[in-house]
């Protein structure tokens, strides 16, 4: 079995422990070494990182992209697979659990080969998505906090580190690079939001544009229409969590003269604050979202191939 963390001796209450070490034994953490890799055309797409999530029980795959709400869908989806306990025992960050366990564990490889070996029209396709313009602002944040464009903008004498960075910088630095994720050239985050395993032949694909439609209300809506448990997302302490740490709770004006788009942003400034909404508006913005993400505007539009939901849209 993996290491399921630390802190272990520390822990008070053992029964709470033992539910969590079951809630990883079910999920299957010994490496499926001898399962074979089946040999499909879009075993690579699968491969592509964010890797999608599947349903153990239903035919359904959630693909999602960094900056548009992954966190929140990755916290929903533990929890419709009831792994939402073992996630928050083994890290309380979701993604360490998705990369560092759910990836490895023979369920996900089953589920995996079963979708490539019997075909996709059978299955539903869940894209969670976000408006490519309030997208770019978000990753320019996350570039800021985080060293994902570091060595990338050093390429090109711009030291985020020392001296910040600016979304003309940061849209001069992304020209330089190839940001399809099957070119795996830069940090995912950077990236589109196209993901390879869109261009499979599922039955049925829903898109969520979380700019567009209210995330838990659609996802909730998703729920009913493809016979899940309708989820109470007041009810799960989690999801505050990750708004409270990860979002920007107060967005702000831009007290300066400069043109917005030449404002330079420090790695210590933008945790809390941040001109969000400033930088979402300017004309600069978008044309540097449609340069640099061409191909996204159209894929990323809240829609339901079934012609079922967002109807009223």
């Amino acid at each position: 079995m993996y290491k399921v963390g630390r802190g272990f001796r520390n822990r008070s209450k053992v029964g709470s422990m033992v539910r969590n070490m079951v809630m990883l034994a079910r999920l299957g953490l010994k490496k499926s070494v001898t399962t074979e890799e089946p040999k499909d055309e879009w075993f690579d797409a699968f491969q592509v990182n964010p890797r999608a999530l599947i349903f153990s029980k239903q035919r359904i795959v959630v693909s999602f992209s960094p900056k548009s709400a992954c966190s929140h869908v990755v916290t929903w989806f533990f929890l419709k697979e009831r792994l939402l306990a073992a996630a928050n025992y083994y890290h309380p960050w979701p993604h360490n659990f998705r990369t560092k366990v759910y990836y490895d564990s023979a369920q996900f490889r089953r589920r995996r080969n079963a979708l490539l070996a019997n075909g996709q029209q059978d299955w539903t396709l869940i894209k969670v998505t976000r408006d490519p313009v309030k997208r770019l602002v978000a990753i320019l944040r996350h570039a800021v906090r985080f060293p994902i464009a570091d060595e990338i903008a050093l390429q090109r004498g711009i030291n985020i580190k020392r001296d910040g960075l600016s979304l003309r910088e940061f849209g001069e630095v992304l020209k330089t690079v190839d940001l399809t994720r099957a070119a795996r050239q830069v940090d995912t985050h950077l990236c589109s939001q196209i993901h390879p395993i869109w261009d499979m032949p599922f039955g049925r694909t829903i898109t969520l544009n979380l700019d567009e439609v209210s995330l838990n209300d659609g996802l909730n809506d998703i729920e009913r229409s493809l016979g899940l448990e309708v989820t109470n997302f007041s009810a799960h302490p989690k999801f505050d969590e990750i708004r409270e740490s990860h979002y920007v709770n107060n967005d702000q004006d831009l007290d300066t003269e400069q043109n917005p788009e030449d404002v330079k942003f420090r790695r210590n400034q933008v945790e809390r604050r941040f001109p969000k909404t400033v930088l979402q508006k300017l004309p600069y913005t978008s044309e540097l979202a449609h340069h640099l993400y061409p191909d996204d505007f159209s894929q990323v539009v809240t829609n339901d191939t079934k012609g079922e939901l967002f109807r009223t849209r």
